[in-house]
């Protein structure tokens, strides 16, 4: 083989390496600009998503609010768990979902409320380590919670005020005021995850005011801890007899005795602090919004929201 021949062959295989080399590489180019163009389209496609889903979780918060209104002007004058704005809704609009559940804050037991005006409050502190008792609680931790909210610095015998919360590894301070929100309740010593798991589901940190306990709508649990004579059999009595529409029902469902009038002296019929949570769905994404709102007359006054990060 001549040397020329030589040449041109090597130059031959040399172009088609460069050839080869330029397609892999426009192929390269090729696959991420695909890919970054799916990327974009799905990214795209969230974000519109996850906008529907917000508007949608804020139409359900209305929807809260008209339910609540619409009870209003009934002027039933009491409000149980049968009412329109106690039963779940789902709402298909459009390519989405719209969900609304309204749960009233008396329902549950207010945790605020062991130090009133500054002052423990001997009724709702028996009531409190009754409901502890039933869920297998030392009742001790009312010493710990009623230190947390109240305004000084004096320790009870089972409680703890910021010098313990102080000397802890990540330190902090008592609250030494009402709670914000029942999740800060963790920060209280004696309060493990399994012992607030327990807890939470019968508890509010609503703000201090009208926090009397809905009989319409309260669980067992906190019902049985209204007095130490509220038997099971008394509670289920009560539970038999719901809608119970005035407060004069009480002696007939309990006795005319002085159970009767312990238990009406912290209790009521109807609710004023509501919690609306609405969520949208929109192709698998979900938005939460929540909003709890307190009733007067005819008006809602939101006391505070929480909406997606």
């Amino acid at each position: 083989m001549r040397p020329a021949d030589r040449v041109t062959r090597s130059e031959r295989g040399a172009a088609l390496l460069l050839v080869l080399l330029i397609v892999a590489l426009l192929m390269t180019l090729v696959l991420e600009f695909d890919r970054s163009v799916r990327l974009e389209h799905r990214a795209a496609g969230n974000y519109r998503d996850a906008t529907a889903a917000f508007y949608l979780a804020k139409a359900g918060l209305a929807e809260g609010r008209m339910l609540l209104l619409a009870d209003q002007l009934s002027e039933k004058g009491s409000d149980d768990l049968e009412e329109a704005w106690a039963l779940p809704g789902e709402t298909r609009l459009g390519g989405g979902v719209m969900r609304v559940s309204v749960t009233d804050e008396e329902r549950f037991f207010p945790v605020n409320s062991l130090i009133t005006n500054n002052t423990p409050n001997s009724t709702r502190i028996a009531q409190f380590k009754r409901l502890l008792k039933s869920l297998q609680i030392d009742d001790g931790l009312s010493d710990a919670v009623m230190d947390w909210i109240d305004e000084n610095d004096d320790v009870r015998p089972d409680g703890a005020e910021s010098v313990y919360y102080s000397s802890l590894p990540t330190p902090y301070r008592a609250h030494n005021g009402p709670m914000d929100s029942l999740e800060e309740l963790r920060l209280v010593r004696g309060v493990t995850d399994e012992i607030y798991s327990r807890l939470a589901p019968h508890l509010t940190a609503v703000q201090p005011g009208n926090n009397n306990i809905n009989l319409n709508t309260a669980d067992p649990v906190v019902l049985a801890a209204l007095d130490d004579e509220m038997t099971p059999d008394l509670v289920q009595r009560l539970i038999t007899e719901r809608p119970i529409e005035s407060m004069t029902e009480l002696s007939t469902i309990l006795g005319s005795g002085a159970l009767s009038s312990r238990v009406a002296s912290s209790t009521g019929v109807a609710s004023t602090v509501f919690t609306i949570e609405a969520e949208g769905i929109v192709n698998d994404i979900s938005k939460v919004v929540t909003m709890q709102v307190r009733r007067g007359g005819l008006e809602q006054k939101p006391l505070w929201v929480r909406t997606p990060s």
